[in-house]
C-alpha cells in the first residue's frame, strides 16, 4: 500500500492500524465518495454477507496493489511515495482485479473479482504494456515497467504488528517538510504546521525514533528511501 507520506503521523496514532477512506472519515455525499460506495455494493455486495451496506472501516476493502518485480517505487506510486509491503499470508485474504475497480466499472466488459486461487484470470483484462512487463518478468522478451497495478482489496482488519513485513519511507518527504507551507494533509502533517525549521527537526526525528521503536517492537523491517 502505497501512502502519502505525511501521514506516518496519524498511522502511529492509530498504532499501525491500516485504514480505508471510510474508517478515517470520508464522507459518501460527496462526487467521489458516492462513486467508491456505488462500485464497491456493486461489485463486492454479492461476494460476502460481511460486506456492509453502509460505507464502513469494517465491512469494505482496503485497497493495496500487486508490484510484479518488486519495484522500488512501490506497487502505486502515485498514490504516495512510502509505502508498506504485506506478509503473504494477507494476499489469502484478497480480492483481486487487473486494474483500478472504479476505472473498469467505466468498462463495457465484465469484471473478474478473482481470489489468490484464481489469480490468473486477470490475465485475461490487464493492458497489453502490462502483460508484456509480466511475460518479461518471467524471462520472455523485454519489456519496461508501464506503471500499472494489478489492484488487491484486502479484507478484515490490517495491522502492522499482525500483518506487514516491510515499512518503506521516502526521506525526500520528510526532507521537503521541512520547508513546505502547504496545509494539504497529503503535503504536510498537522503536526509541522505552525512550527518554526528547528522544531519541525526535533518533531521529525521524533516521529522516526517512534517509528523505528515501533518496527522493532513488531518485528518489521524499516527503510529509508532516498
Amino acid at each position: 500500500s502505497n501512502f502519502p507520506t505525511p501521514r506516518l503521523w496519524k498511522m502511529l496514532a492509530s498504532a499501525g492500524v491500516m485504514k480505508n477512506m471510510w474508517a478515517l472519515g470520508s464522507s459518501s455525499k460527496d462526487a467521489y465518495g458516492m462513486e467508491r460506495d456505488s462500485g464497491e455494493k456493486k461489485l463486492f455486495m454479492e461476494l460476502s454477507t460481511s460486506v456492509s451496506i453502509a460505507p464502513t472501516g469494517d465491512g469494505r476493502p482496503i485497497y493495496i496493489a500487486l508490484s510484479p518485480g518488486c519495484l522500488q517505487q512501490g506497487g502505486a506510486p502515485p498514490y504516495g511515495q512510502s509505502y508498506v509491503v504485506y506478509k503473504d499470508a494477507v494476499k489469502m485474504r484478497c480480492t483481486y482485479t487487473a486494474t483500478d475497480t472504479l476505472q473498469m466499472l467505466k468498462s463495457p466488459d465484465s469484471i473478474d473479482i478473482c481470489s489468490i486461487t484464481t489469480i490468473a484470470n486477470v490475465l485475461l483484462r490487464v493492458s497489453d504494456r502490462e502483460l508484456q512487463y509480466l511475460c518479461s518478468l518471467a524471462g520472455v522478451g523485454e519489456a519496461a515497467s508501464p506503471n500499472e497495478f494489478i489492484e488487491a482489496q484486502g479484507w478484515g482488519q490490517i495491522s502492522w504488528a499482525n500483518d506487514v513485513q516491510i515499512i518503506v519511507i521516502s526521506q525526500p518527504d520528510l526532507d521537503h517538510m521541512l520547508h513546505d507551507r502547504s496545509t494539504h494533509q497529503d503535503l504536510m502533517p498537522a503536526e509541522l504546521l505552525e512550527l518554526s525549521l528547528g522544531d519541525r527537526v526535533l518533531a521529525i526525528a521524533k516521529m522516526k525514533r517512534e517509528l523505528q521503536v515501533l518496527c522493532t517492537v513488531q518485528g518489521i523491517k524499516l527503510m529509508f528511501l532516498d
